[in-house]
């Protein structure tokens, strides 16, 4: 095993990262972007009952994930699919929501700007088509209790210091690299697009036929409320004649022109595909957002989340697909990166070498619980192992285990169901005599007799001190004159209580080694209860 990969997680619970993507695409970056796939060991954790979700699960740097796969795009389809991984991943600690979104090109007052490719995480969301319809306008709600605007406090807090400037640049160098990564994919490349094609057009200036004697609807359309043909709707700006010159000027970015930077805000999110220049810069104003989308508030609801896309488009009329591919790839380096920041110490135990071992075993089982065949060479993991641990696990190949799985009979129904119906002390003998009977070297009769002197002394609880004794030996003997056979009873008496003695000391021998075997016993049926359970 990679001494970097962490330990496969042995069930559903040990998982504390999902990442949830909308898009194929995205989900494709993000898988990429596995350094290793858990599936490849032909392991698989299977769901909770009545989970139609789909899963992959993963190592992501030092992190283990599961990806969870979105049937398609809004809030509805994220909120199932988050409440239904909920269900078969309770563990949950943190969600990254990764893929891509239309950016709003300035904001900060116009300060900062965000070109194409660029990634927002997000600081918060903003639902824009939550609110109050007034007769004048429309007022989005906006206060913490009508929408869950910012993450829990452990999350703000590492924004707060991704947000400083130098871990703001380690998050930046640390993602490029990814990103070159993903480029030189040979087989799903995210290729690079160029300055070029990263166009911003006045507000005013409508996506239609710039052609007047094209299209008479779109030779209409003057104002912002004007309708343009279907075709423009579907068309792009090369076919539609758009004008390049008319594009506003934006300053290059001096060195890395090529990289994106990363930008901290708030996400506007609603269930509409924004593709207009005027509504997006009246949204942008009042909520402050950066970026748009539209799953984030269903999984927000369900799981401590951070959102991370990458803009590729403007969210105006003329958007288009060219900066899709390269703007998931960007969306998923920068999720690895944030993910090396995460500090997840405080949900892990130190494990001691036996833990270590019998987890290694544990990860050579497959879920129906049966040892797989070990070719050690060729899992890779001799180096790691000692030679008993190689010894040991040789022992577990069995090449004829599934044969001999189909002729095992299922055990009846009713099969050990008694040693949950009835607490512990209840049990006795005639339920537990073949656990007392392998369990020492006692035999049945001396099992008997020893339970039922046992339950005589619990009865009657502490030997009589030795003034009680005397009384107790006075009135069982045969009456006498106190002067004649004055000394015959105190020699009776003294032989008695130590023959009494005698017999006490053998029971009390007996009885001691009874009530630590009866506390074993409590322990051991303990274990199954909880074992099984």
């Amino acid at each position: 095993m990679d001494p970097g990969r962490p330990d496969r997680p042995i069930k559903r619970d040990d998982f504390e990262i999902a990442i949830i993507c909308a898009l194929t695409l995205e989900a494709d970056a993000i898988i990429a972007l596995f350094d290793y796939h858990w599936e490849d060991d032909g392991f698989s954790y299977r769901k909770a009952r009545g989970d139609p979700n789909a899963y992959s699960t993963g190592v992501i740097g030092q992190r283990n994930v599961v990806l969870a796969h979105l049937p398609g795009m809004g809030k509805v389809s994220a909120g199932n699919i988050a409440a239904f991984c909920r269900m078969s991943f309770p563990n949950i600690k943190l969600a990254l929501l990764v893929g891509i979104c239309g950016g709003a090109p300035y904001y900060n007052k116009g300060q900062s700007q965000i070109r194409l490719g660029d990634v927002i995480i997000s600081t918060g969301i903003a639902q824009y088509d939550f609110g109050r319809r007034r007769p004048d306008k429309f007022e989005i709600k906006d206060s913490l209790s009508d929408i869950p605007r910012r993450p829990n406090l452990e999350i703000r807090n590492l924004l707060s210091k991704l947000r400083t400037a130098r871990q703001s640049e380690r998050l930046n160098r640390e993602s490029w690299k990814y990103l070159n990564e993903l480029c030189q994919d040979a087989k799903r490349p995210a290729t690079f697009p160029g300055r070029s094609k990263d166009l911003l057009f006045p507000v005013d200036y409508r996506h239609k036929h710039q052609n007047s004697l094209a299209c008479t609807t779109c030779a209409s359309c003057r104002h912002e409320s004007d309708p343009v043909c279907d075709i423009a709707l579907t068309s792009s700006c090369e076919q539609m004649g758009c004008d390049a010159r008319q594009c506003l000027q934006r300053g290059s970015r001096r060195g890395e022109k090529r990289h994106p930077q990363v930008h901290f805000g708030t996400f506007a999110t609603g269930d509409t595909v924004m593709k207009s220049a005027n509504d997006r810069d009246h949204i942008a104003k009042q909520t402050q957002a950066l970026g748009f989308e539209m799953e984030s508030v269903g999984v927000w609801e369900v799981f401590p989340c951070v959102v991370i896309k990458s803009v590729c488009d403007y969210a105006d009329s003329h958007k288009s697909k060219d900066w899709q591919p390269y703007g998931a790839a960007c969306a998923a380096s920068y999720a690895k990166g944030f993910l090396r920041y995460w500090d997840s110490a405080r949900h892990t135990k130190s494990i001691s070498e036996p833990e270590q071992f019998r987890k290694r075993i544990t990860n050579c089982v497959s879920g129906e619980g049966i040892i797989q065949t070990l070719s050690l060479p060729d899992k890779g993991i001799t180096k790691s192992l000692s030679v008993s641990d190689r010894g040991i696990f040789s022992s577990l190949s069995f090449p004829d285990v599934t044969e001999r799985r189909n002729h095992i009979q299922s055990q009846a129904p009713s099969t050990f169901h008694w040693i949950f119906e009835e607490p512990v002390e209840h049990l006795r003998e005639q339920d537990l005599n073949w656990l007392l009977h392998h369990g020492s070297d006692t035999s049945e009769t001396e099992w008997e007799t020893d339970w039922a002197l046992d339950e005589e002394f619990r009865q009657e609880g502490s030997f009589e001190d030795d003034e009680a004794n005397e009384a107790n030996y006075e009135s069982t003997s045969d009456e006498k004159s106190e002067e004649e056979e004055s000394s015959e009873v105190e020699d009776d008496m003294e032989a008695g209580w130590l023959r009494e003695s005698d017999e006490r000391s053998e029971i009390t021998e007996q009885s001691t080694r009874n009530y630590k075997l009866w506390g074993h016993l409590v322990s051991f049926v303990n274990w199954l209860k909880s074992d099984f359970t």
